[in-house]
């Protein structure tokens, strides 16, 4: 099977976003399936290059089965930077037009769709904050008359889509078979609870620290982004059992192995009403339960697929919660085995499955 790979813009080495974790991801997934993918990514120059070769493939008569796109979270005119803009024009809509034009199915991931809430564009200078609207609308206008299947982390997020009518499918981010070490706390030591993530305006866990900080029998381990804390550290409450640590990579992997539950209990607002965070497969492929928000996305998750617990945003709800689960190991032990039967159908691989079966 030949299909081709696009991702507007080039992923740099060591990112840990999301946005540089996902398209990797997939890529890797469908080259680990037997396709024979054909990418075009990079900066502007390389998918020019790339772009090339592949239409001379179409034009002597190499046959592809489908073209895939993953979206940045910049608007895709301008997702590789103003610079190769202006050198090289609409250059990926382009070619994704011309796949379309030559029978080639086209499936795209629209990553993130934040540009519809003030509070996340806030920090934008006003003139560049209007260009950005301008420009994701087109990329919408574009993706409606072009794009086979707009792949969504949630299928709630499609009703921020307003009048563009699309065929959407949901395509969350996924897990990955990784061998973890059960090490649970069973006997007399503490439940280690651990954190993973940004702390700024958009991570609001200030109930989290006021409950562990308060509480016999648990330890956290919060791990973020050094300058990110330093400018929020004074309005968290600390604690001898709260640690803030600043770890990645082979360090990091220490941290998940050791963590008895992963926490995404955040201040929920509307917009994880459909977010799907990338943090909540990593805690998983773990083999970590995940105590989450009761109406975001992932609560929503965590709950019909049993790998965790779901409850409401509020201090009395992660008091009980974690009193109950010092005082009931057993739920966590129960937890995590019902995790690793999820995981088997929510793999990278899943999640290319599902594309192949939807665009060959």
């Amino acid at each position: 099977m030949n299909i081709i790979y696009h991702i507007p813009w080039e992923i740099k080495v060591g990112r840990k976003s999301a946005t540089g974790i996902r398209p990797l991801e997939m890529l890797e997934a469908f080259k680990n399936l037997g396709c024979n993918v054909y990418t075009v990514m990079g900066s502007g120059h390389d998918r020019k290059v790339a772009i090339r070769s592949i239409k001379t493939l179409i034009n002597s008569g190499v046959k592809f089965d489908f073209v895939y796109s993953e979206s940045s979270t910049a608007p895709t005119f301008i997702a590789s930077g103003w610079k190769d803009f202006l050198k090289y024009g609409s250059l990926d809509l382009k070619f994704l037009k011309y796949c379309r034009k030559n029978g080639l199915k086209l499936g795209l991931f629209y990553r993130d769709i934040y540009w519809r809430y003030p509070e996340y564009m806030e920090e934008i200078p006003f003139l560049k904050r209007i260009i950005l609207q301008l420009t994701y609308r087109l990329d919408l206008i574009w993706y409606k008359k072009w794009v086979t299947n707009l792949y969504l982390p949630s299928v709630k997020m499609s009703r921020l889509l307003g009048k563009y009518s699309f065929n959407v499918k949901g395509l969350p981010p996924a897990g990955s078979e990784i061998d973890y070490i059960d090490n649970l706390n069973n006997k007399k030591q503490d439940l280690n609870l651990f954190y993973v993530g940004g702390t700024n305006e958009n991570y609001k866990l200030h109930k989290l620290f006021k409950i562990v900080s308060n509480k016999i029998g648990t330890k956290l381990r919060y791990c973020t982004r050094k300058d990110e804390w330093n400018i929020v550290s004074s309005q968290y409450k600390s604690g001898s059992n709260i640690e803030v640590i600043h770890k990645s990579g082979k360090e990091l992997k220490e941290e998940l192995i050791n963590a008895d539950i992963g926490m995404l209990f955040f201040e929920t607002d509307e917009y994880r009403t459909f977010a799907m965070p990338v943090k909540m497969f990593e805690y998983l492929s773990y083999g970590i339960p995940v105590i989450a928000t009761e109406g975001t996305a992932a609560g929503d998750w965590v709950k019909k697929n049993g790998v965790g617990w779901t409850i409401p945003y509020s201090e009395e709800a992660l008091d009980n919660l974690l009193n109950n689960l010092i005082e009931n190991p057993n739920q966590i032990v129960n937890t995590k085995k019902n995790i690793s039967n999820v995981l088997k159908d929510n793999l990278w691989s899943s999640r290319a499955e599902q594309v192949i079966k939807d665009l060959r």
